[in-house]
């Protein structure tokens, strides 16, 4: 999977060890309304074939690092923290779209905020009281990645 041509143009790289990341991919799945957006762990074998073609290659400590990031890759580029959340919003569609009024906030303080919930995201995971994992219709299935 080097080639760009075999490339999904949208991409949500997640961290495959991370609950709270698991529970983003499935809110996407089930809320978005767009299905042109894939999905795959950043430990796997799309996201170092994707980073091996980006120009400035993300380091995967950093990603999966407490503060770490999910990574958006929209159109052969890397977004990461809030603007990679509010591009992925973008992408979702419907009212999700609004989201993107959250650029016209600096990003130095929105990168805050996004590190602030990322810090705390085993925490907030605590408070679901279940714990299901995600059994993805064939649909769905499709859209996963390695």
């Amino acid at each position: 999977m080097t080639d760009k041509n075999h490339i999904p143009e949208k991409i949500l790289f997640f961290d495959g060890d991370c609950s709270f990341c698991q529970y983003s991919v499935q809110f996407v799945l089930n809320h978005g309304r767009a299905e042109d957006i894939y999905f795959a762990p950043l430990q796997g074998e799309t996201f170092k074939s994707v980073n091996h073609l980006n120009s400035n290659a993300l380091d995967l400590n950093e990603l999966l690092a407490p503060n770490g990031s999910l990574v958006y890759f929209r159109y052969h580029k890397m977004y990461l923290r809030s603007s990679a959340a509010i591009w992925l919003a973008w992408d979702m569609g419907g009212l999700w779209k609004s989201v993107i009024v959250g650029f016209a906030i600096p990003q130095l303080l929105r990168n805050k905020i996004y590190n602030w919930i990322a810090i705390r995201r085993k925490k907030i995971m605590a408070f679901k009281k279940e714990s299901s994992c995600l059994i993805p219709s064939q649909k769905q299935k499709a859209r996963l990645k390695n």
